[in-house]
């Protein structure tokens, strides 16, 4: 005999965090930029705020990075379904950085969209696949223009 339990969905607060910090939310591959740098954000503020509900089967996590020169700024969102056998979860992320490539100044746009399938076995093993769409967009703010039409 099964029992179903049906129950309204009441997210709580899991954590709040609020840091100061040099770090980056995603920390994978950064586009090429036309040299061998990598990108420093500098210190920048972290705000991340984690909510699930009664039976923790649904999972809430949204969070932004500001920088302190307002150059690289970072937004996360994330939801986990762990109700069924195969856990889901989607994740956006936006990014948005200030370039100055020679004499012309863009800023680039990433967005970042998973979507993750995990078949737990364990506590400590799972199968986990995932599937990834990543979107470079590219706007130049100012471009050095190096001939003059009349």
């Amino acid at each position: 005999m099964s029992f179903r339990v049906s129950y309204d969905l009441a997210f709580s607060t899991d954590y709040f965090i609020s840091q100061l910090d040099n770090s980056l939310f995603n920390s994978t591959y950064q586009t090429y930029t036309g040299g061998a740098v990598y990108f420093d954000p500098g210190v920048n503020g972290l705000f991340k705020v984690g909510m699930s509900d009664l039976f923790n089967d649904h999972k809430i996590m949204g969070g932004f990075r500001f920088a302190g020169d307002f150059n690289s700024n970072e937004y996360l969102v994330s939801y986990e379904m762990l109700k069924r056998k195969i856990d889901r979860q989607f994740v956006f992320y936006r990014q948005s950085r200030l370039y100055s490539a020679g004499f012309d100044v863009l800023r680039v746009h990433t967005h970042d969209i998973k979507i993750i399938h995990k078949l737990p076995l364990n506590d400590l093993t799972a199968i986990k696949g995932t599937l990834d769409f990543r979107n470079d967009r590219i706007v130049f703010l100012y471009r050095f223009a190096t001939t003059h039409h009349p």
